[in-house]
């Protein structure tokens, strides 16, 4: 059956919507998971394991009503690439400074709550543009894609994260993380 270019672009909104958001999410997880990983190997500490998961949470579940207001007056758009362009730029400079020195836990910290606070705005105007991605009939579909790939990712990222976090180089999976979030920018721009 022939799709009509409205109905090809739509399902690429749709599809480029689902990737874009499950990509900063599972970085932005996986981040976080390993970090308190790592954390908790440099310190030994449940406790100082507990603040990186805290910094981590906290300030998305704190922000996402503020950046929904924000969300309903700026360009979403803008608001979902520049978000992940900035977790990009974070990480790729994070790296840098594990080429200088190892990582101290205050910059675990530090990183973790940069990155949670950019967090809601990427998962809010997602939501928020929904209705300007897809048609009436598609924003079902499009906000049950979104909830599987959510679900998935939360349930994944524990061991996911385990499995990085002893496999590859923490500088590495930094860089990573980085070049991952800047894809999700540019696939985000279409």
């Amino acid at each position: 059956m022939y799709k009509r270019p409205a109905q090809q672009r739509e399902m690429l909104n749709l599809w480029l919507s689902v990737a874009g958001q499950g990509v900063s999410g599972l970085g932005h997880y996986l981040f976080s998971f390993a970090m308190g990983l790592y954390v908790l190997s440099l310190t030994g500490s449940a406790q100082s394991y507990a603040v990186t998961v805290a910094v981590s949470l906290l300030p998305s579940a704190l922000l996402s009503p503020i950046v929904g207001t924000l969300a309903d007056r700026l360009n979403k758009k803008l608001l979902v690439v520049l978000s992940d362009a900035l977790n990009c730029l974070l990480l790729v400079s994070a790296f840098f400074v594990t080429l200088i020195r190892p990582l101290a836990v205050t910059d675990v910290y530090l990183i973790t709550l940069c990155m949670s606070v950019l967090s809601p705005f990427v998962n809010v105007a997602f939501t928020a543009a929904g209705p300007q991605l897809v048609s009436d009939k598609q924003l079902s579909r499009l906000t049950s894609y979104r909830s599987a790939v959510t679900s998935i990712i939360q349930v994944a990222t524990p061991v996911l994260s385990g499995a990085v976090y002893v496999v590859v180089d923490i500088r590495l999976f930094i860089l990573f993380s980085g070049i991952a979030f800047g894809l999700s920018a540019l696939s985000e721009l279409f």
